[in-house]
């Protein structure tokens, strides 16, 4: 989690934003570090907007989670050996393998299922190991003091949605919305009108 702050802390250096109020809004994984953004800058960080957060109370939670995918995305999302011949092949075949997921994936705009394939095998399960599995981000929900909007799916397998319904707080909201794991590609009209909100508390 440190190593994906500190990157986007230089980031926002590199932008000139280092010192100015920041909203973030993210998705899925993204979540994770959001939350972790707002516990190192809290003076900054004025809101968080997490689409379909990936975030477990445990390891064992995110586990279970992750096993609701379905039987292809677990074969190649968990940590098989599948998985890592699908990887392996991604990473020697890029630009095959970015028109192969986009013919895979049609629901998806094709520079996002492209963008899908630019990792490698060490930074992927790096960072599901790290960030996903190993983090227990959930209990910096209960820490939070930042307003903190979670929007879950409804029809969200991945999620533990109890046990986020539970996190809510003065300052951590929960809003449900029809749809899966893919909110910010379902209902994009009402994730900006969430970050505009927040963007408004500056």
């Amino acid at each position: 989690v440190d190593r994906h702050l500190d990157a986007l802390d230089a980031l926002l250096a590199e932008r000139g934003l280092a010192d100015r109020p920041l909203v973030i809004g993210a998705h899925s994984t993204g979540c994770v570090l959001a939350l972790a953004l707002a516990r190192r800058h809290p003076d900054r960080v004025r809101g968080v907007a997490c689409f379909a957060p990936a975030v477990y109370a445990d390891a064992a939670a995110a586990r279970a989670g992750l096993n609701q995918m379905g039987p292809m995305e677990r074969m190649v999302v968990l940590e098989t050996p599948l998985a890592w011949q699908v990887c392996r092949f991604v990473c020697t075949h890029r630009r095959a393998a970015a028109r192969l997921f986009a013919t895979l994936r049609p629901d998806l705009p094709p520079a996002i299922a492209h963008d899908g394939v630019l990792h490698s095998w060490d930074s992927y399960m790096g960072t599901l190991r790290g960030v996903v599995i190993a983090s227990g981000s959930a209990r910096w929900l209960d820490e939070a003091t930042t307003p903190t909007h979670l929007l879950l799916g409804r029809d969200d397998a991945i999620l533990d949605a109890a046990d986020l319904g539970r996190r809510a707080s003065a300052h951590v909201h929960i809003h449900h919305l029809p749809g899966g794991h893919d909110l910010p590609l379902r209902h994009a009209d009402r994730c900006v009108a969430l970050l505009r909100d927040l963007l408004k508390s500056i």
